[in-house]
């Protein structure tokens, strides 16, 4: 996710340096007056791209206000950040989602990060059959009302099956509030954050009071399902409470938790299912792979959508301390972004990078080099909704391609940036409903595959 530059925080005592110099990083050609601020809120992906191309050792240089600001678009680069030299990197101060997730783990640092960590204990491999579960059941209700011959609106669709079986996963029940008021509302929030993140002058963003009455909406439909989960023995079978006294005295922390983990996997899960559809409805002989079960093809179609669009397109880091990023000094309040979406399309590592290619999954990648493939994410900061996301994914998938036939009804989509790389919201496909479309879902996962469903270095999924 991308933060205002201007509002990126400098942790105390780490005064950033005026330039990194650019006899050793190139600046990116293009830009005003006023740097390359009007094209990042523009087009960013464009910029991204150029500065991949005009890049010495996978870094360029923007000129994004008055501080350095580096792209990063190597694996080898997006290492030294995301892994190798994590302490000396944090996330900026992030205003805006604090205020919708408090001291959640997505937007916290440092002491403050690692209490929200102990809060809360993700039950990851003996669960991931229940997630497969889960989502299917999830998947077959909603899509029961989908037309026998005609078209949906894939990305609404797609979040209130992730919404529902996150609520079911993440609660141990079905959510207890207006399913279409809640993502309408969340949807304010998220194009809030992406307009203030984006627009280097925070003044110029409107919608101030609409996106303060979506969080407080948010935080009052979730507050009595926070308290449940919070203080019921056991809690949900995928996210548990660390004890008895995670929140005692700050019931407030429970929301915070709940709707952090919340947030990460539904929205990670609804653009990765919308655009693995999308690929799909284009790919008429991938899709009869995973109607008919080969290959575990619902798993090698989500790992390629994932590459092609990941959810984490931007992570932004501030260095904390004086450091080194591909053998380049970083100075203290520098900025890095690495863009996974970049370090994914690298012709040497993948061949053909902008193809549609699931075979590429087909089988364990041991050779992939480290950090090639980080759609989620990397290292302690890797997104936590990363397993609900990529097996509740291609369980519905299997389930959907097995009731229903997609086809395009429009010209494939370019991504629109928002919190996640999305397609347009009015973005639909044909859809036809099979004969005995009416069958039981498609056979869950070994409960003890999660370690061959989800690498975080991206070897498998």
């Amino acid at each position: 996710m991308l933060t205002n530059f201007r509002e990126a925080a400098v942790p105390p005592g780490a005064a950033a340096a005026d330039v990194v110099s650019r006899t050793e990083i190139p600046l990116v050609s293009g830009g005003s007056r006023s740097g390359h601020h009007d094209e990042l809120a523009r087009d960013p992906l464009g910029l991204l791209q150029r500065a991949a191309a005009e890049a010495v050792g996978g870094l360029a240089q923007l000129s994004i206000g008055n501080r350095p600001f580096l792209v990063v678009s190597t694996h080898t680069a997006a290492a030294d950040v995301l892994e190798d030299t994590s302490r000396a990197f944090a996330k900026p101060k992030m205003g805006s989602w604090r205020r919708l997730l408090g001291g959640s783990l997505l937007c916290t640092n440092g002491a403050d990060w690692a209490r929200a960590r102990r809060r809360v204990r993700l039950v990851a491999g003996p669960a991931t059959a229940e997630i497969a579960r889960s989502a299917a059941r999830v998947a077959v209700r909603c899509s029961n009302a989908w037309p026998v011959d005609g078209e949906v609106a894939l990305l609404p669709e797609m979040r209130a099956i992730a919404l529902g079986s996150a609520f079911e996963l993440l609660t141990g029940s079905a959510p207890d509030l207006d399913v279409p008021a809640f993502t309408a509302a969340l949807d304010t929030v998220l194009r809030h954050i992406q307009e203030v993140e984006s627009t280097p002058d925070r003044k110029r963003c409107g919608g101030q009071e609409a996106f303060e009455e979506s969080v407080r909406n948010l935080r009052r439909q979730v507050d009595p399902m926070a308290l449940r989960w919070s203080t019921e023995v056991g809690g949900s079978r995928l996210l548990r409470p660390a004890g008895p006294e995670a929140y005692r005295g700050y019931p407030e922390r429970a929301v915070d938790d709940l709707l952090g983990y919340l947030v990460a996997g539904y929205e990670s899960t609804a653009t990765t299912l919308t655009w693995s559809i999308l690929l799909l409805a284009e790919h008429p002989d991938e899709q009869a792979a995973v109607r008919g079960g080969h290959r575990d093809a619902e798993r090698s179609v989500v790992a390629e959508a994932l590459r092609l669009y990941p959810p984490a397109w931007a992570l932004l880091r501030a260095a904390v301390r004086p450091t080194a990023v591909g053998g380049v000094p970083v100075p203290p309040g520098a900025l890095v972004l690495c863009s996974p979406y970049l370090i994914h399309r690298d012709p040497v590592v993948f061949p053909r990078p902008t193809n549609f290619a699931p075979s590429r999954w087909d089988k364990p990648h041991p050779d992939l080099p480290r950090h090639a493939y980080v759609p989620f994410g990397s290292g302690q900061r890797a997104c936590p909704g990363r397993t609900m996301a990529a097996t509740g994914t291609a369980a519905v998938l299997s389930t959907l391609a097995g009731r229903f036939e997609f086809r395009p009804s429009t010209a494939h989509p370019s991504p629109e940036v928002r919190v996640t790389l999305q397609p347009p919201l009015d973005t639909t496909v044909a859809v036809r409903r099979l004969p005995g479309s009416g069958r039981p879902s498609p056979a869950v996962p070994d409960p003890h595959a999660d370690d061959r469903t989800v690498k975080e270095n991206g070897n498998a999924i």
